[in-house]
Parts: C-alpha cells; structure tokens; sequence
C-alpha cells in the first residue's frame, strides 16, 4: 500500500512530487488533494461526534493521513484549498481556540512527517511568471474565454475543451496541441456557456444556503446526540464545499463525482436535520398539550 512504501521508501522524487508502485483512480496528484481537500473537514468534525476513544484516533489518523497527502501531492491548487478548509474550520468550531491548537500541532505532525522538498513546489506560487504551469493554464483560460466569447449561449460542449482547442483556439507558436483548462469554472463557462455556468453556480448556492439553513434551525434545539451528530456532518459537508470551491479555480474538476456526491449528501442531511427539528417540535406540543388537559 501506499502507506507502507512511504515509510519502507520505496518513493522516489520526479521532480518535486512524489512517483512509485502505487495504484489508484486518481491519475493526476492535483484531483487526488482536492478530493482529499473536501474530505478533511468530514473527518475532523465527525471525530468531534463520536463518542468512542477508538473512533477519535482512527479519524484522527485518517486526518493526519489526508492532510499528509495533500503536502505530498505538490498540488499548489490543493495547498491553497488546505488553508481555506483549516480556516473554515475553526470558525465553524465551537471552542476555536482549542480547535487551532489542535490544528497547529497537526500541521507540525505534517510537517515533521512529509518528504523531503514537499514544500518545494507549494513555495513557487509566488514565482507563477516563471512557472511553466503556470503559464499553460494563463494560455488555457484565456483561450476557454475566447470559446465563450464565440458561443456565449451553450458553449463548444460538455468535455470538449481540449479537442476545441486544439483545433481552433491554440495560439500561434504555442507548443502541444491539447491542453486542458486547468480551472472548473472556465471549463464549465467554455463547455456549456452561460446556461450551464449559471445552473452549475446556482447548485452551489443552493446548496451552501440550505446547509446553513438547516444548521440555523437548531440554534434553539437541545444539544442531542443524533442531532449533533447530524450538524457536525453538516459542517464539514459545508466545509468541503468550500474546499473544492477553492482547488476547483486551478483544475478542471467540474464534472468530479465527489462533488457530486458532496451535493447529493448534502440534501439528504438537511433533510435529516429538518426531519429531526420537527419530530423535536412535536413532542414539545404534544407535551405541552397533555400538561395542559392535566392542569
């Protein structure tokens, strides 16, 4: 496994990332650290609901794992997205303090723990004019606009990007003829145009609303185990949004079944947390009334 190459190092350093005999669905170490981006939040407030001793280090583990990968995944995109997420979560914690105390000494952990020259390519994104990269993706938006601008209403269509701009919108002198759009906004706003940009917006609004929505209406409830448990999935759902907002500005992630499922999840706990504030509402009339017929 991945985790046992690491410490047999058996990993060998391509450049600044990390490259070995460990497969996987990912092909490109950016997806990798967004996905694990938008699960960090979920791991961290889930270890705050359980109420097992085993469960707390086993998510403590699996935070210290993702947060590990994300370093190791040279993924500037990813790292930005990190601190958005670390931010986002002592904000969202009750007891701040503790929370960035905890967080600080994770990060110390990581630091402690990652490769050597991990950082070595994060410390670049204030060097982005002398980066390759990071002119290839100034080349890629700029020609993803130049699609809109020609077809503002649909756009060349969903997953065509690299084909139309390797046949119609690469510039003259510019080397390879595919590239890919290397951020999901101009991706969607190239492929499906004004339409979709705006379907694709409105999904995420909706969706952080309603998560906060759903979290507001317990700000009166007694703190109950189920419900807790529910808000604190809630939070790191919200977080992860976030998250992937962040990482998604630099990687055509667009169409990524985890944020698809981050969506879908996302529905089915407010609707938990709506079901579980009326059931709570209930009982308190049905109380109120019997005390009432008693008096």
């Amino acid at each position: 496994s991945a985790v046992r190459r690491y410490f047999a190092g058996e990993f060998e350093m391509a450049g600044l990332r990390i490259v070995g005999l460990v497969g996987g669905s990912f092909g490109d170490p950016n997806d990798l650290a967004l996905s694990f981006v938008m699960l960090i939040p979920l791991a961290y407030f889930m270890s705050g609901a359980s109420q097992s001793s085993i469960g707390k280090l086993a998510l403590w583990s699996i935070l210290l794992a993702l947060t590990l990968g994300v370093i190791a995944a040279q993924s500037r995109g990813g790292f930005l997205g990190l601190g958005l997420v670390l931010l986002l979560i002592v904000k969202q914690s009750h007891h701040r303090l503790a929370a960035s105390v905890l967080l600080g000494v994770l990060l110390i952990v990581v630091v402690f723990l990652a490769p050597d020259g991990s950082f070595g390519r994060i410390s670049s994104i204030a060097d982005y004019e002398e980066d390759e990269s990071a002119v290839g993706r100034l080349i890629a938006w700029k020609a993803g606009l130049r699609m809109f601008a020609d077809n503002p209403a649909f756009g060349v269509g969903a997953g065509v990007f690299e084909v139309a701009y390797g046949q119609a919108y690469r510039p003259e002198g510019v080397r390879g003829k595919w590239i890919a759009p290397h951020s999901s906004y101009v991706q969607v706003l190239a492929e499906t145009g004004l339409l979709g940009f705006i379907c694709f917006l409105s999904i995420i609004v909706i969706s952080i609303k309603h998560l906060w929505l759903a979290r507001q209406s317990t700000a009166h409830e007694q703190n109950e185990q189920d419900l807790d448990r529910l808000v604190k999935l809630n939070k790191g759902i919200t977080v992860g949004i976030w998250g992937f907002l962040a990482c998604a500005a630099f990687l055509s992630q667009a169409y990524a079944w985890l944020f698809n499922i981050t969506i879908a999840l996302s529905i089915v706990v407010n609707r938990q947390i709506v079901e579980q504030v009326e059931f709570a509402h209930s009982v308190h009339r049905t109380s109120d009334t019997d005390h009432q017929t008693a008096g």
